[in-house]
């Protein structure tokens, strides 16, 4: 497979500033992904193509934990897609608002990783250590609102509509992909870090993302028999 790429410079969208097209994909309307004022585009602020061309280009943001915040995202509108055909009673919960809340998430881990870089770039060992802590926090609060989501999958399996089983099996992929990657940048974090307190903490968390991987597995391939 070959991957074409343009040279011919073209004017922003959004700055009006020329530039070389790196993007494999097009959506007519380009637009710078990394400003040079340091700010953050979230998955809101853009459309899919764009954001999609962020990640898939040399800047360093978005990455994996944006990913993870953006799967816990999509995780959750597909169930409110299956809650939506679902005459039964459910439990009110507001998942508008936790898909926002993963999109939040997904632009702190980015902003996060920034200050990672510009603490490794002060040589101090002090805001590195610290900027490695404070990175592991978006992470642990996509897999804490992860948690929830699987909750509420877990008791009302019965309740939903079981001609969407099949979308609930994919959110609950989804769920497990967002689990997973918010796990990996937690271990990347964990193995920088010299402080044993911290590390143990984030180690903590680490297993908390196991345990929650398994339960999603268990309750995904509980589904899926279903549907066989």
């Amino acid at each position: 497979m070959v991957l074409l790429r343009s040279s011919a410079a073209e004017k922003c969208a959004r700055c009006q500033k020329f530039f070389t097209r790196e993007n494999l994909l097009w959506s007519g309307k380009e637009r710078c992904v990394s400003p040079d004022d340091g700010t953050i585009l979230g998955v809101k602020d853009q459309s899919i193509i764009d954001w999609l061309n962020a990640l898939g280009s040399k800047a360093p943001t978005p990455g994996g934990g944006a990913v993870a915040g953006l799967n816990g995202a999509i995780a959750t509108a597909q169930l409110k897609m299956v809650c939506e055909y679902t005459k039964s009673e459910l439990p009110i919960v507001d998942l508008n608002q936790t898909i926002l809340k993963f999109l939040k998430l997904a632009e702190q881990d980015s902003q996060a990783y920034l200050e990672i870089k510009s603490a490794y770039k002060s040589k101090d060992s002090g805001l590195i250590q610290k900027a490695l802590l404070n990175a592991t926090q978006p992470s642990e609060e996509i897999a804490k609102n992860c948690q929830e989501i699987y909750d509420f999958c877990h008791k009302n399996i019965e309740a939903f509509n079981k001609n969407l089983l099949s979308d609930l099996v994919v959110s609950l992929a989804n769920l497990s992909a967002a689990v997973e990657a918010a796990q990996a940048i937690l271990t990347v974090n964990a193995k920088a870090m010299d402080n044993a307190e911290n590390q143990a903490a984030t180690l903590a968390k680490i297993k908390f993302c196991d345990e929650l991987i398994s339960q999603i597995t268990n309750l995904k391939n509980a589904v899926k028999e279903r549907i066989a």
